[in-house]
Formats: C-alpha cells, sequence, structure tokens
C-alpha cells in the first residue's frame, strides 16, 4: 500500500520534473494512445524512490551530449500509469 505522504512526494516531484504524455505507438489502429509517466534526472536516488512508488524499473545512467551528468530514467505506461 503506498503512503499518503509517498503519493504528496510524488506528485509534487513529477509536477516539476516529469512528463505525462500519449504515446501513439502501437496503437493507433485501435484509435487510442497509451498513457506514459516519464522522469528523469540527474540524482539517482530520487529515480529510484519515484520508481518504487510508480512500480516501474530505474534505467540508466546514460550520459545526454548537452549534460556531463549521468541521468537516471523510470517510467510507466498503460494501467499502471493511469492509476
Amino acid at each position: 500500500m503506498i503512503s499518503t505522504k509517498d503519493i504528496v512526494w510524488l506528485a509534487g516531484l513529477l509536477e516539476g520534473e516529469g512528463c505525462f504524455s500519449l504515446d501513439g505507438n502501437g496503437a493507433k489502429s485501435r484509435g487510442y494512445g497509451k498513457l506514459v509517466i516519464v522522469l528523469q534526472m540527474t540524482d539517482r536516488d530520487v529515480v529510484a524512490r519515484a520508481a518504487k512508488i510508480l512500480g516501474g524499473p530505474v534505467a540508466g545512467p546514460y550520459r545526454p551530449k548537452v549534460s556531463r551528468k549521468e541521468v537516471w530514467t523510470t517510467r510507466v505506461w498503460c494501467r499502471r500509469a493511469a492509476s
């Protein structure tokens, strides 16, 4: 069970650092897109905490061309993102 404190923390984090989108890949023939929530940051511990709450994996590190720091990502989609 996810605590209210964790939900509030995650909501604030995703409002500032997250991305909510519809991914149409693979679903166009059915007329809908997949809901996706993505968080990408240089703080692995923060991404790991968000991933645990969301129920998604932590991916990375990646090194973008414009940044010197490693970037970590978590993403969830479809029903997990909607819940």
